[in-house]
């Protein structure tokens, strides 16, 4: 460290000023580079994630008044019962749906398999005409086809 030392004391002036200033230099960029820019570019990020949000507001806002308009069209199931519900979506989708436990809230259905789109449509047609959502659901998928081992469906309000 001795040595050091006495090899800066020993250079002029001007240059230690000169090494001073490139090491400040040298500083300023590295601390510019690790912490300023990043923050730049996560602000910039952020502000263009926030552009985005409000577009997808301001679209599904214009599209609510339609939204509400075609709920009220659509047929309501809210007062029949689970299983009555039920029977009728599986008739329509020609599958089988069964239930497997019942109680006054919920329905629990038996194990049954189907091909993914289906699936989605029959859940879509349970939540729009009944307010039926299914609240836990344990599912594999193999050869195309989703194996549906637990669904519990619930009414919503």
């Amino acid at each position: 460290m001795n040595k050091i030392l006495t090899f800066w004391q020993q250079r002029p002036v001007r240059e230690r000023c000169m090494a001073a200033v490139a090491a400040l230099l040298l500083l300023g960029q590295t601390a510019n580079w690790l912490i300023l820019e990043p923050l730049e570019r996560y602000q910039h990020h952020q502000t263009r994630r926030l552009e985005e949000a409000r577009h997808a507001r301001t679209l599904l806002n214009s599209q609510l008044p339609g939204l509400l308009t075609l709920k009220q069209q659509l047929p309501t199931q809210r007062h029949t019962e689970l299983q009555d519900v039920l029977a009728d979506v599986a008739s329509r989708h020609k599958m089988p749906l069964k239930p497997d436990k019942q109680d006054p809230a919920q329905l629990s259905l038996a194990p049954f398999s189907l091909p993914f789109p289906k699936l989605i449509a029959v859940l879509q047609q349970l939540e729009q005409q009944a307010g039926i959502q299914a609240q836990e659901m344990i599912v594999f998928a193999a050869d195309g086809l989703v194996t549906v081992k637990k669904m519990v469906v619930q009414r919503h309000d």
